[in-house]
């Protein structure tokens, strides 16, 4: 796992890239915590399952205006926690034994910072899938101009 934390000036312009533009549409969105007025959480399972019986989730894409509609006001949140996963595609390049990639983002305290965490099909020690995550975290930080500092 690897924690990256962005830098205080840039959290609002991370919030811009977040709900106004694309960058992150494409991450399914495996589900939201919103501390606000009140408690909100949002499951990102969709409710049409396909024939195979495989869980399907909701893209950012999908998701953000509604997240967007609960923030909305004067008043910032206290909290808010969003899971998003690499979606399939990606998945299937990273690794043959990916189960799962996670980039998490929590905001808190007028601060966000990400984890991202990679899970695999089977135990391996082998820790280069895990390691291509994170250097993919790095670069679609770096591409999309959020000003990170790398925990390690």
């Amino acid at each position: 796992m690897r924690a990256f934390t962005v830098k205080q000036p840039d959290v609002k312009p991370l919030m811009n890239v977040l709900f106004n533009e694309t960058a992150f549409d494409a991450f399914e969105v495996r589900g939201v915590t919103i501390n606000h007025l009140f408690k909100t959480e949002i499951d990102g399972v969709k409710q049409n399952v396909p024939e195979n019986g495989a869980k399907c989730f909701a893209s950012w894409a999908e998701l953000k205006k509604y997240v967007m509609f609960i923030i909305k006001g004067k008043d910032k949140p206290k909290y808010m926690k969003i899971i998003f996963s690499a979606p399939r595609e990606l998945l299937a390049n990273l690794s043959a034994n990916a189960a799962a990639a996670f980039l998490n983002m929590e905001y808190e305290n007028d601060g966000i910072r990400f984890l991202a965490a990679f899970s695999q099909k089977e135990f391996s020690l082998d820790r280069g899938p895990e390691q291509v995550w994170d250097e993919y975290a790095r670069n679609f930080f770096k591409v999309n101009n959020i000003s990170v500092d790398e925990e390690s």
